[in-house]
């Protein structure tokens, strides 16, 4: 019996060291990892010129372009077509969502105005931009497409620093989001270093279009992407799944498919779309309670020029035909569907 207790008692220690060494395999494994990742450079060194043309473009890209403005404003009336944003406030942030919007948490834009960034050299706002990695050097969860932005040239990136530069400041801090495990690990993975391209001349139509289809995110928002954030199908054919409260909406395809694209679509037709839907246009389009409302910043979008918004719609043209007859909205089981609230020029969009 002597022998057996003994035995028992040897067997228990060894089970014990042996999960106090996996433990501390653990954390060691965990510890290098942190180091790691993000894997990203430092932020560069650069002092962005705050001249007039330059402040005047990053103004464009920032409020019309690339959806700075959309994302960093606080939404002024929540329940107009398109979520307009409050013109009083730009750069504030605010919440983007949490789980009834298909996010994993509560997600909320940060504050971009002088409040916070007054701290912030240009190369860490330039790092942040294109890499996904604050001040802190914590990742940005990739809702932020910073991915699409580091392949932007670098003087366009510098422009939108300038602009922030001359933002009113807007007093207060927004939440930090607070990711479950293992996904607050995962998004560390994520950010890489910019590899920023150079703008082709609005000369060059085709190339000037795919261009801004990147910055505009044309592409990240018109492609179906997986549960992580990874665009898995056919570029610009529309599908990706967009859940809000009860429904979702699937973005529209924007190949040159005739019957479920912008095959039959002219010049015209595309360009006045845009025009339709501006700030004071968008805020009197009131959305009947429990119908859906688009993600697509039209709002943002319907301030670029005829020449950006010819050049996008040159580039679309010239894609290769998809067929994607996935319907715009599903609804969750046991939901009727509701009354339309987008205007009638816009069947897929």
């Amino acid at each position: 019996m002597g022998g057996e207790g003994s035995g028992i008692m040897s067997w228990k220690k060894t089970a014990i060291r042996l999960a106090a060494g996996a433990l501390a395999a653990l954390l060691l494994a965990l510890a290098v990892f942190l180091t790691i990742f993000p894997r990203v450079s430092a932020a560069p060194h650069m002092m962005v010129d705050l001249s007039e043309a330059r402040i005047k473009r990053g103004a464009y890209l920032f409020n019309n372009v690339m959806g700075c403005r959309g994302c960093h404003t606080p939404v002024i009336e929540p329940a107009a077509y398109s979520f307009p944003t409050d013109p009083a406030r730009t750069g504030a942030g605010r919440l983007m969502g949490g789980p009834e919007d298909g996010l994993p948490a509560p997600i909320h834009s940060p504050n971009i105005t002088p409040f916070e960034l007054s701290g912030w050299s240009d190369g860490e706002i330039y790092r942040a931009i294109t890499a996904g990695v604050n001040r802190q050097g914590q990742s940005l969860f990739p809702l932020m497409p910073y991915q699409a932005y580091a392949t932007l040239d670098r003087r366009d990136i510098e422009d939108v620093i300038a602009y922030l530069r001359t933002l009113p400041s807007q007093n207060g801090h927004q939440p930090e989001n607070s990711l479950p495990f293992p996904l607050s690990l995962l998004v560390r993975t994520a950010p890489h270093d910019a590899a920023s391209q150079p703008r082709p001349p609005e000369t060059d139509k085709l190339a000037y279009g795919a261009y801004l289809s990147r910055a505009a995110g044309c592409f990240d928002c018109h492609t179906q992407a997986n549960n992580r954030n990874q665009p898995v199908g056919t570029p610009f054919a529309g599908g990706r799944a967009f859940p809000a409260h009860g429904y979702v909406i699937y973005s529209p395809n924007l190949t040159p498919d005739r019957k479920t694209g912008l095959g039959i679509w002219t010049r015209a037709r595309f360009i006045g779309r845009f025009r339709a839907l501006t700030p004071d246009a968008t805020r009197q389009m009131a959305v009947p309670a429990g119908s859906p409302n688009t993600p697509m910043p039209w709002s943002e979008l319907s301030g670029m020029t005829d020449t950006d918004l010819d050049a996008i719609f040159t580039y679309l043209k010239s894609l290769p035909p998809v067929r994607n007859d996935q319907p715009m909205v599903q609804l969750e089981p046991g939901r009727d569907m509701p009354k339309a609230a987008i205007p009638s020029d816009s069947a897929k969009n």
